[in-house]
């Protein structure tokens, strides 16, 4: 049986592992992951300034969530969620999108 990662005080450390990978062109357009997102957990980063939102049919806004460039962020997802983007600055870039497992 597989034991949980433990730190050097005992306690548990929380462990994902990369799964699927979707990579989104961010524009001055809302463009969203082409399919849902199959964990609970995704990593997100982006290689430019940009807006995210959530949702089964997601439009991203400039009054949306805020992800500046290089930034890792984790988000908790329901099944049959998608993530939505949308540049905040004058340069167009990619998010990568991975399930975490």
């Amino acid at each position: 049986m597989t034991q949980q990662v433990r730190d050097d005080g005992g306690a548990p450390v929380p462990v994902l592992r990369p799964g699927a990978v979707q990579k989104v062109n961010v524009t001055t357009t809302s463009a969203a992951t082409a399919a849902a997102v199959s964990g609970e957990v995704v990593r997100v980063v982006a290689s430019v300034d940009c807006h995210f939102a959530l949702g089964t049919a997601p439009t991203a806004t400039a009054n949306d969530h805020y992800l500046p460039a290089g930034a890792l962020e984790y988000l908790r997802v329901a099944a049959g969620e998608k993530l939505a983007f949308l540049r905040s600055g004058t340069l167009d870039g990619i998010v990568t999108v991975t399930d975490m497992e």
